[in-house]
């Protein structure tokens, strides 16, 4: 079965890939430590498609001050490595969330995995305007979603974490 992107789904994903770039914030690809751009668009175009062989997602990492921070797989679509057979989807209904503690302010920094072709950063507070980069100033906790999606319709994944400002 050949899959058509669809046009809606294609242009919100560079949207959201290119606008936080405009904007220096700090999303970083596995391999290459920067964006894909025409350079790298060349070389996937003229090499063969090389599809991760994990039966899950791989995660992206996030760091706040060089500290890791934990996340969590929260659902997935993935599809096999090879193109053929079923490919499988997951919903999880509760992220086990435990939060990090932070100062205020901090950057965060995310590595999204060999592969993707977009990646989203958002803090989960509803009608949050700020940088979603930057830590809050104000104590509490804050949730945070990640999206990311793979080159070649291998699949798309999301996931969650938690930041503590103290």
């Amino acid at each position: 079965m050949v899959r058509k992107p669809h046009f809606a789904l294609t242009l919100a994903a560079c949207l959201w890939l290119t606008i936080p770039l405009l904007a220096g914030c700090g999303i970083e690809y596995a391999g290459s430590g920067t964006s894909p751009g025409a350079a790298d668009a060349a070389n996937q175009a003229a090499s063969p498609i090389n599809r991760m062989s994990d039966r899950t997602p791989p995660s992206p990492n996030i760091t706040v001050q060089g500290k890791s921070v934990g996340i969590d797989l929260t659902g997935y679509t993935w599809c096999p490595a090879s193109g053929d057979g079923t490919c499988a989807s997951a919903a999880f209904s509760i992220a086990a969330i435990r939060s990090t503690k932070v100062p205020a302010g901090s950057r965060i920094r995310l590595v999204a995995p060999e592969g993707v072709e977009a990646v989203s950063l958002a803090n989960s507070i509803k009608g949050f305007l700020g940088d979603p980069h930057v830590v809050p100033s104000a104590k509490g906790t804050y949730v945070y979603s990640v999206h990311c999606k793979w080159s070649f319709d291998q699949g798309e994944s999301d996931y969650s974490f938690a930041l503590e400002v103290v």
